[in-house]
């Protein structure tokens, strides 16, 4: 609720968009603009353009891990990146050696 109330910056007792991405900007996320609206709009369970209070409280009862928060909606939007490629001197290459080759 103090958190709330801290984002909550021309205390309308509602988040706004724009003080959505300020108050995850504060907190350290580097997401662009787009990610952070699709967030915001994950959250906004009643489609209003702004976070109440009950919609806030019942994010934060039903999620424990805030990073799950992030990385559902984040996550679903970007593709997977494939794996880098794996060097010929590396400890991954080195103890496939001697394992025989499979077809």
């Amino acid at each position: 609720v103090d958190l709330f109330r801290e984002w909550d910056d021309d205390r309308t007792g509602n988040i706004e968009k724009k003080e959505f991405r300020k108050a995850m900007k504060a907190l350290g996320l580097q997401v662009s603009r787009q990610q952070l609206d699709e967030l915001f709009d994950s959250w906004d369970a009643d489609k209003s353009g702004m976070l109440q209070i009950r919609e806030f409280e019942k994010l934060l009862k039903r999620r424990a891990d805030p990073g799950s928060l992030v990385t559902k909606t984040a996550s679903a939007k970007s593709p997977k990146s494939p794996k880098p490629p794996v060097s010929p001197t590396s400890p991954a290459a080195a103890s496939n050696k001697n394992e025989p080759r499979r077809p």
